[in-house]
């Protein structure tokens, strides 16, 4: 699904956000009433994420992004249902 599908008010997740960047375009997108939820399996990635969400919350005026760590196939299919999914990078070793 493609950031621009997104609209105010809606749930999304983001399977793989690396740095995080496209959870802060959707959250801006979404607005105040919507919820971003970037789900990353790596730390260095979730640390760089965070680190990025207090000035990009500051910057919108409110703050409706997080970032989780977990991995795909743990995920219950019922968070995913409820939203929009804009992302699924999967690295193959």
């Amino acid at each position: 699904m493609a950031l621009t599908n997104i609209v105010p008010g809606e749930s999304v997740r983001d399977l793989g956000p690396g740095g995080g960047i496209d959870c802060f375009i959707a959250a801006k997108m979404t607005g105040k009433r919507g919820r971003v939820v970037g789900i990353d399996m790596t730390d260095e990635m979730l640390i760089n994420a965070n680190a990025s969400k207090e000035i990009i919350a500051k910057n919108l005026g409110f703050d409706n992004v997080r970032f989780l760590k977990g991995f795909l196939e743990e995920i219950p299919k019922i968070f995913l249902q409820k939203s929009v999914a804009i992302h699924l990078r999967i690295s193959i070793n």
